[in-house]
């Protein structure tokens, strides 16, 4: 791909503030966020929670002046699923998934590619964030699990992108590209939330075996993280799956721990 990544990657390296003291204690307002303030506050913590499911339904991951077919996780289901034709669309000129469909103009200066390509990257900068700003040495039980959360998102998300953008080998075509290297086997950069400015001018597209270990890497630290955050992570994943804060989760939890009671009584 011809995009840079290396915009995205700047929500994942949060810059420190410039600090005025003087006689008498000031806030500056600024628009960065450091990671310190990020992990001492539960609150800001909880935010970067929730921007992670919450952009799994972003619009105009491609352009501000976003297209019809760019609305999020939505979108890239339904392209999987033209593309595979294991779901079909009416002929119509208001089909905006005909070039999944027909599989053209889906080249690397395509917006429809760059849609796919950019909404993944911003996805994942979402989990970055998040595991940037927590201590796991000095984290809360209910930041811990968070931050398993956070690590479980990751390793998914990245399984869908890899499998969209490996190339397999094949009898139509060429796994050369314009650019005239061989991409057989590839499937997309990692970007996690210790690359660095430097390393990222630098961060090619990894083989299938690379990534399987990424990911799977991400899987065990998000178990390890959720084990040990015992109850608080049953309490991080009803938030997750209702859709309710930390207050409004704890009450359902313990209405659902009281029925459980209940029940192993009868």
């Amino acid at each position: 791909m011809k995009t840079k990544i290396i915009s995205y990657i700047a929500g994942v390296c949060l810059v420190s503030s410039v600090l005025f003291t003087g006689c008498i204690e000031e806030t500056t307002p600024t628009n960065v966020v450091t990671s310190e303030t990020l992990s001492g506050s539960a609150k800001a913590t909880e935010a970067l929670l929730w921007a992670i499911p919450a952009f799994t339904n972003n619009l105009g991951s491609q352009s501000s002046s976003y297209s019809h077919w760019d609305y999020g996780q939505g979108s890239i289901i339904r392209v999987r699923e033209v593309m595979g034709e294991e779901y079909t669309n009416a002929a119509s000129s208001y089909n905006h998934y005909n070039a999944w469909q027909a599989t053209t103009n889906l080249g690397d200066n395509w917006a429809t590619t760059q849609f796919i390509w950019n909404f993944h990257w911003k996805y994942i900068q979402t989990t970055n964030n998040l595991i940037s700003a927590v201590d796991p040495e000095s984290a809360t039980e209910l930041q811990l699990g968070y931050l398993g959360v956070a690590y479980a998102f990751r390793a998914s998300i990245y399984l869908d992108f890899a499998r969209m953008f490996e190339f397999l080998s094949n009898d139509k075509v060429n796994s050369i590209n314009a650019s005239g290297n061989d991409v057989l086997g590839l499937t997309v950069p990692i970007v996690d939330d210790k690359l660095t400015f430097e390393q990222a001018y630098n961060n090619p597209r990894v083989p299938k075996q690379q990534m399987v270990e990424f990911i799977l890497s991400d899987l065990n630290t998000a178990e390890e993280y959720l084990k040990k955050a015992g109850m608080n992570a049953k309490l991080v994943i009803v938030m997750i799956k209702t859709g309710r804060g930390r207050s409004e989760a704890e009450e359902l939890l313990e209405k659902a721990n009281g029925f459980i009671s209940e029940a192993i009584k009868i």
